[in-house]
């Protein structure tokens, strides 16, 4: 599997595992969410997306912007690669 972007703003995950992997990101996401008491509300104010924007993003419908990879990683107080990437 690679990560491949998108365009200069957005990434996705392209190979054999693309499902797989989409899921371990979105259950990684739910738990860590739900660990900090934050709701979708909440995580979308701290993107400064709406509600419905994140919702789609975190259920691996649409993808997430490089940036926004990076702020999830640093509120989350993880590793980029702990979140987003194959484990």
């Amino acid at each position: 599997m690679e990560i491949k972007t998108k365009d200069a703003n957005s990434i996705f995950l392209s190979g054999n595992n693309k499902n797989v992997c989409e899921n371990n990101i979105q259950k990684k996401l739910v738990t860590l969410r739900e660990l900090h008491n934050l709701s979708y509300e909440d995580m979308a104010k701290y993107l400064s997306i709406s509600t419905k924007t994140y919702i789609r993003k975190e259920q691996g419908r649409s993808a997430f912007k490089l940036q926004e990879t990076f702020w999830i990683s640093e509120l989350f107080n993880k590793e980029y690669d702990e979140i987003f990437l194959r484990t």
